[in-house]
């Protein structure tokens, strides 16, 4: 499989075997859940719930994917929906680093803005 086979494995899976144990996940800190974590249980246990707990959906699509060798981009947006049910449509552009068939390092940029409000029911 190649590095854009293996990330569109995880976008429509997300099979955390598709992890490698060492993966640096990196969300920006002003996203729910962001910062820095090191390891697939972290990814797992610590950023996902957090995560999921924000939102009463949230949905990931990539629309797009560009790849050099074992580094890939994917660009699309995220469907999201708080508890409230207020919706928006989030772009993001996501960084993937593939070592060993195995994603290694994640690197996200989003309008967080744009999530931040959603979350506090601010409209503007």
């Amino acid at each position: 499989m190649t590095a854009i086979d293996i990330v569109r494995e995880w976008y429509s899976s997300g099979d955390p075997a598709f992890l490698a144990e060492d993966i640096e996940w990196r969300v920006l800190p002003t996203f729910p859940g962001g910062g820095i974590y090191h390891g697939r249980d972290a990814v797992v246990n610590e950023f996902f719930p957090i995560v999921k707990g924000r939102f009463a959906s949230y949905v990931t699509t990539p629309e797009r994917f560009v790849a050099d060798g074992d580094a890939v981009v994917s660009m699309g947006i995220y469907q999201v929906e708080s508890v409230g049910s207020d919706k928006r449509e989030i772009r993001f552009a996501h960084f993937w680093h593939v070592r060993d068939g195995l994603i290694s390092y994640f690197e996200q940029v989003a309008d967080t803005a744009a999530i931040n409000a959603l979350l506090t029911g601010n409209h503007e």
